[in-house]
């Protein structure tokens, strides 16, 4: 039941008051500004019904009062009033009055008036809970939309504007690209959910080596970056990378496989002229190296070494596929990725293909150099990225990229038939053509169908 404070001292236009709120609300009565001001020590009304002219303090100044308290501030207030003036009434607006009722007054209008502010309230007071509510849940979905759901660290988009931010604020520091060496291995030997398990014991080495500022990622399966602001010499980073290295073992070393888990971990310096993307090649190139090196140890970016040769020559579509397939982690000439997200991704179609026996097609598109051409990594980086581009707004939600090596990608088309192969595959070629504007390149594609064997 709604509670009802009336002040009034009028002894008779309380018991008027009462008489017409009573077999709806429970009413408190008193005689005084000051008496109703104790009162709200001990309770909170819903509403108050207030007299304007009374002995002592008035309820103009009462209200003032009331509406600078942060317990009472929110309690709705009708006055009671004999005055006509308008500045009256303004002023009793102006510090918060939500309704007047005038003297001499009918009990029901006194009920009814009681009765809309009561609702006005309810309402605004639901709507305010369902704002809120909203409000809260879609705060949630945005902080969920920028993690990762297993480790609960931040996810590649939510990463990648917070480092260009970092960049473009003068905020230069070094990003860290890791991986767990053989992974692959782990989830083939101990099951998916040791190897989930692991993951998380990294992120949380990669927590306590960390900072607020810092920015800490999953790109996806066994890869992670963290990108430290401010850190801007080789024994800082190499510090940090020791002990990152010994950190990861620390954590490790209790479990059934303490001895298989390591890591191997690239580091880039950031510029001024760089973005995310370009730092990220650096530190992609630098763990490149460590990772045909030994692995478990670092090494940090510096480009007079770390620039690879290119083939001219395009591997043919059978090669990399029989490459796939052997499962091989290692490899040396082209190829300059690991394998084991491709690989997933490979035997989650070959078993999507057994089990619903749909269509299939395998596209390989390489960029190739026109013949007897001079293009720097740089262009071809930069020929990739539109490349990448070029499939993205060509292909459809359902189909997977995955970039194969420098100047390759490969891309799974879900449920195309074998003759739609050739036709997404120029279109992808005319969008690359459209975009690109360094000269002497070209791409050339393979198809293969899935076939459910």
């Amino acid at each position: 039941m709604k509670h009802i404070l009336v002040v009034d001292d009028d002894n008779m236009n309380l018991m008027i008051v009462k008489y017409a709120l009573e077999p709806i609300y429970k009413v408190t009565t008193c005689e005084s500004a000051e008496d109703a001001l104790s009162l709200l020590e001990n309770f909170t009304p819903d509403l108050i019904i207030m007299d304007i002219v009374m002995n002592g303090m008035n309820g103009i100044e009462a209200t003032k009062i009331i509406k600078k308290n942060d317990s009472w501030k929110n309690i709705p207030v009708i006055f009671l009033t004999s005055d006509s003036n308008p500045d009256v009434e303004i002023e009793c607006l102006a510090i918060g009055g939500d309704d007047f009722i005038a003297k001499p007054f009918i009990p029901k209008i006194v009920a009814v008036r009681a009765n809309r502010i009561l609702e006005l309230y309810d309402l605004r007071h639901n709507l305010e809970t369902e704002l809120m509510h909203k409000t809260l849940l879609a705060e949630k979905s945005f902080d969920m939309a920028q993690r990762d759901s297993l480790t609960g660290l931040n996810n590649r988009a939510y990463s990648e504007d917070k480092i260009n931010s970092y960049i473009s604020s003068d905020k230069l520091g070094a990003l860290f690209m890791m991986d767990l060496d053989d992974f692959k291995h782990i989830n083939d030997t101990y099951g998916h959910l040791a190897g989930d398990h692991v993951l998380q014991i990294f992120s949380d080495s990669l927590k306590d080596n960390s900072s607020e500022d810092d920015v800490i990622c999953r790109i996806g399966g066994d890869e992670f970056v963290v990108y430290f602001p401010n850190m801007k010499n080789n024994a800082e980073v190499a510090k940090k990378a020791e002990n990152i290295l010994s950190n990861i073992i620390e954590k490790t070393k209790l479990t059934e496989f303490a001895d298989e888990v390591s890591v191997s971990v690239g580091i880039a310096f950031a510029d001024k002229s760089m973005d995310f993307r370009s730092l990220y090649r650096n530190a992609d190139k630098a763990l490149y190296y460590i990772k045909n090196n030994g692995k478990n140890s670092y090494h940090i970016y510096q480009e007079s070494k770390d620039k690879r040769d290119r083939k001219n020559a395009v591997d043919n579509f059978d090669n990399v596929r029989k490459m796939i397939e052997s499962r091989i982690d290692n490899t040396s000439g082209a190829l300059n990725v690991t394998y084991g997200e491709f690989q997933k991704i490979y035997d989650f179609v070959k078993r999507y293909v057994g089990r619903n026996n749909k269509p299939v097609q395998m596209l390989l598109l390489s960029i190739d150099r026109n013949y007897n051409t001079d293009v720097s990594e740089e262009e071809m980086d930069t020929a990739m990225e539109y490349l990448e581009s070029a499939v993205n707004v060509s292909l459809r939600a359902s189909d997977v990229g995955t970039k194969v090596v420098s100047h390759q990608y490969m891309v799974l088309l879900m449920d195309a038939e074998p003759e739609s192969g050739d036709v997404i595959a120029e279109r992808v070629k005319k969008k690359f053509n459209d975009t690109n504007n360094i000269d002497n390149l070209d791409i050339s594609y393979s198809l293969h169908t899935f076939m459910n064997e």
